[in-house]
Formats: C-alpha cells, sequence, structure tokens
C-alpha cells in the first residue's frame, strides 16, 4: 500500500529477506507449530484449509504478492491526488 501512496522506489518499502517461516518455531514457545510461504492462490486456499484442520496447531503463512498488487480502491486514490511521493501529507492541487 505504501508503494501505491509514496511511490514504488521508496526503499522502507523493502522487506528484509528473512525465513519468515521460521517465526512459528519460537513464536509457539515449544507448542505445536507449522508454516508455509505461499505464493498463488491455490496455494494459499490448500494453506488455509490444512490450518483449519490443525486447530491445536499455531499456523503461520508468509503470503507473496506483487510488489504493486493493491486494492482497486487504493490504486484509484493514489493515482488521484497526484504522482506518489512528490509531497506526502500534501494534497496536489
Amino acid at each position: 500500500m505504501e508503494r501505491a501512496i509514496h511511490g514504488p522506489a521508496e526503499r522502507y518499502n523493502e522487506i528484509a529477506r528473512w525465513d519468515w517461516t521460521k517465526a512459528a518455531s519460537f513464536l509457539g514457545a515449544g507448542k505445536p507449530s507449522t508454516s508455509e510461504r505461499v505464493s498463488t492462490v491455490g496455494e494459499l486456499w490448500s494453506a488455509l484449509a490444512a490450518a483449519q484442520q490443525a486447530t491445536d496447531t499455531l499456523t503461520l503463512l508468509q503470503v507473496v504478492v506483487p510488489a504493486m498488487d493493491v486494492p482497486p480502491l487504493l490504486d484509484t486514490l493514489a493515482k488521484s491526488l497526484g504522482k506518489p511521493g512528490k509531497n506526502p501529507g500534501k494534497l496536489d492541487r
């Protein structure tokens, strides 16, 4: 969302390339946990179905989406405000 509002090239938008799926093991505090990295809609649906079956397990899903994947309304609003990143906090008139 920040990319759509302030511009796609802002450095702070880059998320650290960590193995986020490892987080479930320490967030679960020794309890059963599972994690999965998904990047397609089919993978997401499968992972969600599996998570619903594992009710006694902490499930962490790392969902990978394209950098500029934003809801249509946000895209329209960002474009209507003018060039992204031009002057954050001030509307262009």
